[in-house]
C-alpha cells in the first residue's frame, strides 16, 4: 500500500499566493493523498474561496484567531497524524512547490534513509538563487550554481534543512518530538523544531532535485553590525515576541555567557538608539522565554486557548 502524505498548509491573508500554492499542491506527479489548509483567521476573502472553489479538494480549519505559524502547523500537523498520515508536507501559503517536488522526495531510496527531507528552497523572482544560505567550499552560500559544484552530482545535501519550506516529515519524527511548540507564535518555532530534530538524532536532507520556490528575505528583518556582531532586529510588531522565543532557544542551545552577552548587547543597541522602552521590553521578554514562562502578553495560556477554538471542514469522502 502507497504511504499516506497530506500536505499542511498555514496561510494569513494571502489568498492570491495560497490559490497558487494550492494548484502546485494539488497537480503533484506524486499525488498528495489528502490537503489541509490552517486558515489563520485571515480577512480577505481566504475563507469564502476555500469553501467555494476548494470545498471539494482541500480540508479546512479555520481558527477564529491568528495563531501565528507555531499554533497553526500544530493544529495542521495534529489533524494530518490522527488522519493516519505517513507524511507530512508542510508550507506556508506563500510557497510554490515545483510539479515534481514531491516525487523527487519520495523516492524508495530516501524514504527509506531520511525520517525527514527538504526541497531545495530557490527564489521564486531568481531561480539561481538560495533563499537560505547552504554549506559550499567556502562555507556557505546562496548561490544554487555554487551549490551544486560542491556538491558534485550528490543528490542530497545531508544534515540540512530549511523548516518549513516544502518540508517532508515522517510520521517517526512526530513519534519522536511532537508538534511545533504552539506558544512560540511566530519568530523562532521553526528554529526550535530543527534544533528538537538534530536533537533527537533524526535522519534528514535536502533533495537537491526538488525545488520549492519562495520569496527571499522578508525587508522587514534587518541585520545589523554591532560591537563587532550581528544583531537580527524583528519588526516592531513582533519584536517582543521574537526576544522571548530568543531567550526560550538560547537557554537550551547556548552557553551561559551567551545567555548573559546576548540580551546585554541588544540592551545596549536599543539604549544608544534611545529606545528605552524596547530595551526594557527585549530583556522582559528574554527572561520570560529563558525560564520558559511564556507569561507576559501574549501568554502561553492565551495563545493554546485560541489554538483549540476552530471551525473544522472536511471534504466528503
Amino acid at each position: 500500500m502507497s504511504a499516506r502524505v497530506i500536505a499542511v498548509v498555514v496561510t494569513n491573508n494571502r489568498k492570491g499566493l495560497l490559490r497558487e500554492c494550492l494548484d502546485a499542491v494539488l497537480t503533484q506527479t506524486h499525488p498528495v493523498t489528502e490537503v489541509i489548509v490552517v486558515n489563520n483567521a485571515s480577512a480577505d476573502g481566504t475563507r469564502e474561496m476555500l469553501d467555494t472553489d476548494y470545498a471539494d479538494k482541500v480540508n479546512r480549519i479555520h481558527m477564529a484567531h491568528n495563531v501565528g505559524g507555531a499554533g497553526g502547523f500544530y493544529r495542521g500537523m495534529k489533524w494530518a497524524c490522527d488522519r493516519g498520515a505517513d507524511w507530512l508536507w508542510l508550507m506556508d501559503d506563500d510557497g510554490l512547490p515545483q510539479k515534481d517536488a514531491l516525487a523527487r522526495m519520495m523516492t524508495p531510496e530516501n524514504v527509506e534513509d531520511y525520517d525527514l527531507m527538504n526541497s531545495l528552497v530557490v527564489n521564486r523572482e531568481n531561480s539561481g538563487e538560495l533563499c537560505f544560505l547552504l554549506p559550499d567550499k567556502d562555507g556557505l552560500t546562496k548561490s544554487v550554481k555554487e551549490l551544486l559544484a560542491f556538491q558534485k552530482g550528490a543528490p542530497v545535501i545531508q544534515g540540512t534543512i530549511n523548516p518549513f519550506n516544502g518540508t517532508l516529515i515522517g510520521r517517526i519524527t512526530i513519534g519522536k518530538i511532537g508538534y511545533t511548540k504552539r506558544e512560540m507564535f511566530i519568530w523562532g518555532d521553526e528554529v526550535d523544531y530543527y534544533d528538537r530534530v538534530k536533537d533527537a538524532g533524526l535522519r534528514f536532507g535536502t533533495v537537491i532535485g526538488s525545488r520549492h520556490l519562495h520569496p527571499t528575505k522578508k525587508k522587514s528583518d534587518v541585520e545589523i553590525g554591532f560591537l563587532g556582531g550581528t544583531l537580527l532586529l524583528a519588526p516592531p510588531s513582533a519584536a517582543n515576541i521574537y526576544a522571548r522565543n530568543l531567550g526560550y532557544r538560547a537557554v537550551r542551545r547556548r552557553s551561559a555567557s551567551y545567555c548573559l552577552v546576548k540580551p546585554a548587547t541588544y540592551v545596549l543597541y536599543f539604549l544608544t538608539k534611545g529606545q528605552f522602552k524596547t530595551a526594557g521590553n527585549f530583556l522582559a521578554y528574554w527572561i520570560d522565554g529563558l525560564f520558559d514562562l511564556y507569561r507576559l502578553t501574549p501568554s502561553r495560556k492565551d495563545l493554546l486557548s485560541k489554538s483549540d477554538d476552530f471551525l473544522l471542514a472536511e471534504v466528503k469522502q
